[in-house]
């Protein structure tokens, strides 16, 4: 569900016609898919940008592949690796535990309908 605050951002900009000259992003929520007809609206006219965590197929991906490498005995230290598949190359950051996918997942005008739902 999208706050009430995520679309009276988008709708003030639009409002005002400053599309492209003020800009808003919010997180997504779930996203991909956005389920939201008005948020899609929003995205669609170039009032919102939606910035999620992650391509929910890559992040997948790579949960498997970390479980696997895991499972067979590898320990992750700090460095680069190579997972394959729609991932390619991920770092592993020890001081934070944290294996990174890369760049998070960013829903605008030119690509919103590969995110939405039927």
């Amino acid at each position: 569900m999208t706050p009430t605050e995520g679309y009276m951002v988008a709708e003030a900009i639009i409002r005002a016609h400053k599309i492209g000259k003020v800009f808003a992003s919010g997180n997504g929520g779930d996203c991909p898919p956005v389920a939201d007809p008005l948020l899609r609206s929003f995205v669609r006219r170039g009032a919102e940008q939606l910035v999620c965590a992650g391509d929910p197929v890559k992040l997948g991906y790579l949960t498997v592949w970390a479980a696997d490498y895991l499972a067979a005995g590898h320990s992750l230290v700090p460095g680069s690796y190579q997972v394959g598949g729609p991932v390619g190359t991920v770092n592993y950051y020890a001081s934070k535990q944290e294996l990174r996918l890369g760049q998070p997942l960013t829903i605008t005008k030119a690509n919103v309908d590969q995110y939405t739902s039927p």
